[in-house]
């Protein structure tokens, strides 16, 4: 890997791995669902992030930059969305052996609303704007090689800290959740944190 390769790889593993709203949500995930709806929120925020870079190699990204407006409402209906999301982890009733989990935590919906989180997060937005079109050119070879190598780094990236972060919130799940009264103590806890943190996030664009 060259030293450019290596720059950008340090680069993502910060901004990865500063707490934001995708950790927060596998975290999430993983407390109130365990490992199925971990693996599912990881793999939908890793879609998601490859969405961003996408939008990035065709200038979406510069586009909503442009346009400070349409960034701000993007932002304030993906803090709308967390404050709902945060809403059904109220709603919600622990999943025990003799009844299934209800739709808010099958893996297909955590799958979608981690994707909906890591495309309405603005630090995403700002990392592929400011960082990801400085790296794409190179002299070894062409843009859609070195797109794809970066693209490789920050899926990869994304999936060793993702899947670290919930495996420690795992250990916790299974150490905390015994009873459906603590698991249901642990999803109001999740669910508290995400209406705050969208109110935060709608309190920064408005």
């Amino acid at each position: 890997m060259d030293q450019s390769l290596w720059l950008y790889f340090l680069l993502v593993l910060g901004i990865v791995a500063l707490p934001g709203m995708d950790m927060a949500y596998i975290v999430s995930s993983a407390l109130a669902g365990g490992a199925r709806c971990a693996v599912s929120a990881i793999a939908g925020v890793v879609a998601g992030g490859m969405v961003h870079v996408l939008t990035a190699a065709i200038g979406l990204t510069a586009l909503l930059a442009a346009f400070p407006h349409a960034l701000r409402v993007l932002v304030l209906l993906g803090a709308a969305y967390m404050a709902w999301m945060g809403c059904q982890f109220f709603r919600t009733r622990p999943a025990t052996a003799s009844t299934e989990a209800t739709p808010a935590l099958q893996s297909s919906s955590v799958f979608r609303y981690g994707a909906m989180t890591c495309l309405v997060n603005p630090k995403a937005y700002a990392f592929m704007l400011a960082v990801f079109p400085s790296f794409l050119h190179s002299d070894r070879g062409s843009l859609a090689l070195r797109a794809a190598e970066l693209s490789g780094l920050t899926v990869a990236t994304q999936i060793a800290v993702y899947g670290a972060t919930a495996f420690v919130a795992l250990r916790m799940h299974r150490r905390f959740a015994s009873s459906p009264a603590t698991q249901e103590w642990m999803q109001r806890t999740v669910g508290a944190i995400m209406i705050v943190s969208a109110a935060i996030l709608a309190h920064g664009w408005l």
